[in-house]
């Protein structure tokens, strides 16, 4: 079958439980059935034609034939993993699973943070803000749009979503008013923050972890001083004082170092601070001196930060200023200090950034999407979060105009702002008009990549033009060698017949999209670099992938220049490229 009757991926999994616990039934995605090899005997295969060669069956074990029908949602747990993303599955079954799948997740992450009893901070608040499903709002419309065939599945499960989607609002509003005040806690990380530049505090840590031998495995010690500074902020941003700040710093330092002897002796200050009264062996004596040796050292460190510390004054304005937070969510380990302005308005969509590492237990696990918001904050919040990113590598905040309460023209502000990381906008096509056509920018940049006649000599030189959809120009079009360039009348076939014929021989090819970036009439050219997901010929739209993962963008083709294979674009083991460059450079 065609690609554009069938899905052929990775299905996320579900089951009738699932459904079940998230109150969805769903007759017509739970009873559609899939070919597979018969059941028994372990994984269950997807069949091939017997024409296909053996090596080119995606999977050593998948019998020739047409294979027996089975229930997609009962069988799906049992297919080899290799035959998964050769299922074939009708388009709009694929889609409304998919939807499901989003529900069934989000009911199931929804209670797990419901249930949990730890303590609501900020950054709890960034990553559950980063988990909601109104995140996937554009995502999630598109995918119903294309199940609409089955419209009884698709209003239960349109409606699902709503219902789940109000459920994490209120979750999110309810934690916000539980987190701590944002005025405290943005002045109780300004005090750590001149605090650890203190270098004494670090020697002095290191000093005590190396009297009782406290480190790890790799012989990393243990960073006291770093305990006692988030116990300190804990208490302080929960509204108690100096006193309770440092009884509650005492028990976190406390409870780490209980158990724990002295190892070396030599390394005690002298003189001496604890006599000696009768103690049972010098080791006793010991714990005693560095018992009271940690103690009177946290108190010092206690002491630095109540120095720094100034308490939050009452704002004198309802003025707000706009800031670009670089590097969204605000989930990392670096962001909790400015992962309280995660409760404030977003002004504007959230436009690509490229890529970050994603930091686990373990170290690197991989990479994730970054993204570049537009945030509408107070006036302590903006000028906290330009202080750290002067002192903090990869915290970048760039500050904006000062909003009065009801004045207009931040939505433009913000547009502005956000196209400084991300050139296109999908506000840019929209505001094209129903019959719009490309621009003689446009028409003329397409026609110097074109093929030419030869008695013309082009200044500028031209790349290759894909003129057929034949696997050597396919390839020699994924490999950067050539350019795929669109027809400039609208709903001219040829060009659209030949990128669908390369998008049927190659998956989701990596590739740089020139395109026209701006409001019209002030316009101008760029390479984005990403994925191409797809074709939508009748819209006359490519689906887009920004670098980094990050979900598709529709392009009209109207937009695009010309399209060129970039093999070599995930490579590149760097968090620093943004996926895009002016199209006049290198």
């Amino acid at each position: 079958m065609r690609s554009d009757q069938y899905e052929r991926t990775g299905l996320p999994l579900l089951t009738v439980d699932a459904l079940r616990a998230a109150s969805l039934t769903l007759p017509d995605v739970e009873s559609v059935s899939v070919p597979l090899s018969a059941a028994g005997g372990g994984k269950r295969h997807v069949p091939v034609p017997e024409k296909v060669p053996y090596y080119a069956r995606g999977c050593r074990h998948a019998p020739s034939g047409e294979g027996v029908p089975a229930v997609l949602i009962e069988a799906l747990p049992t297919v080899c993993k290799h035959c998964l993303p050769r299922l074939e599955v009708p388009q709009h079954v694929a889609a409304l699973w998919n939807v499901a799948a989003r529900i069934v997740s989000a009911h199931a992450e929804l209670e797990r943070m419901r249930s949990s009893t730890r303590a609501r901070t900020w950054p709890g608040y960034a990553a559950a803000l980063a988990a909601a499903p109104r995140n996937d709002d554009s995502a999630v419309a598109e995918l119903l749009e294309a199940g609409s065939a089955c419209t009884g599945d698709r209003a239960r499960l349109a409606e699902a979503w709503s219902e789940i989607s109000a459920a994490w609002d209120g979750f999110l509003r309810d934690y916000r008013r539980a987190a701590p005040a944002a005025d405290l806690t943005a002045a109780v990380s300004a005090a750590c923050e001149a605090a650890v530049a203190d270098p004494a505090m670090q020697r002095q840590a290191s000093m005590l972890s190396r009297i009782v031998a406290d480190a790890d495995g790799w012989g990393r010690r243990y960073p006291l001083a770093g305990l006692a500074i988030e116990a300190w902020k804990a208490a302080r941003s929960r509204g108690d004082g100096a006193r309770g700040s440092l009884d509650f710093a005492l028990v976190a330092v406390g409870e780490h170092l209980g158990g724990k002897h002295v190892r070396d002796v030599s390394l005690l200050p002298r003189p001496a601070r604890t006599p000696y009264l009768g103690d049972c062996s010098p080791g006793a004596w010991a714990d005693r001196e560095f018992d009271r040796l940690w103690r009177d050292t946290v108190a010092g460190w206690v002491g630095i930060l109540e120095t720094e510390y100034r308490a939050p004054e009452p704002e004198r304005s309802d003025d707000h200023q706009l800031i670009l937070v670089a590097s969204w969510p605000l989930t990392r380990r670096g962001d909790r200090e400015l992962a309280y302005l995660s409760q404030y308005d977003q002004i504007g969509p959230a436009v690509p950034a490229g890529r970050r590492r994603l930091i686990g237990d373990y170290g690197m696990q991989g990479w994730e999407p970054a993204w570049s918001v537009v945030l509408a904050v107070p006036a302590f919040a903006a000028a906290h979060a330009a202080d750290l990113a002067s002192v903090r590598h990869g915290q970048q905040s760039i500050p904006g105009p000062v909003l009065s309460p009801g004045s207009d023209g931040a939505a433009e502000h913000a547009l502005r702002m956000l196209r400084t990381r991300y050139p296109y906008l999908p506000g840019d096509a929209e505001a094209d008009g129903a019959r719009a056509r490309p621009t003689r920018t446009v028409i003329r940049a397409r026609a110097e990549r074109r093929p030419v006649h030869g008695n013309v000599i082009r200044l500028r030189p031209s790349t290759g033009h894909v003129a057929d959809g034949s696997r050597e120009q396919a390839w020699s079009w994924c490999e950067g060698r050539t350019a795929w360039i669109p027809d400039d009348t609208t709903g001219s076939a040829p060009a659209i017949a030949v990128l669908n014929d390369i998008l049927d021989q190659i998956h989701r090819p990596s590739v740089l999209v020139e395109v026209e970036t701006g409001p019209r009439p002030a316009t101008t050219r760029h390479r984005l670099a990403g994925d191409l997901v797809g074709l939508d010929a009748a819209r006359n739209e490519i689906r887009f992938a920004p670098l980094g993962g990050h979900a598709a963008l529709r392009i009209p083709l109207r937009r695009v220049i010309a399209v060129t294979g970039h093999p070599d674009q995930h490579d590149e083991d760097s968090e620093l490229d943004p996926g895009w460059l002016v199209a006049d450079q290198t």
